[in-house]
């Protein structure tokens, strides 16, 4: 799967919905997926969102990377 193929693959999924898809994805060789940064429309504190697209089973997610802590 191309760059461009999981970035188009995380604009038709719930990713999109909840939040604008920014910067250049990124291939994590060992995983096989690609992560897309992602603005969230509704920010959570302490959270660093990236839209991770599943090149196996085609599929894309919100990992919200949060630090735990409380700011």
């Amino acid at each position: 799967m191309t760059a461009d193929q999981a970035l188009a693959l995380a604009e038709v999924s719930t990713c999109s919905g909840m939040g604008t898809l920014t910067g250049t994805p990124a291939y994590h060789e060992v995983t096989r997926t690609w992560w897309i940064d992602l603005t969230p429309s509704e920010p959570k504190a302490g959270c660093s969102p990236a839209c991770v697209v599943n090149i196996t089973g085609r599929t894309a997610e919100i990992n919200w990377r949060c630090t735990g802590l409380k700011m």
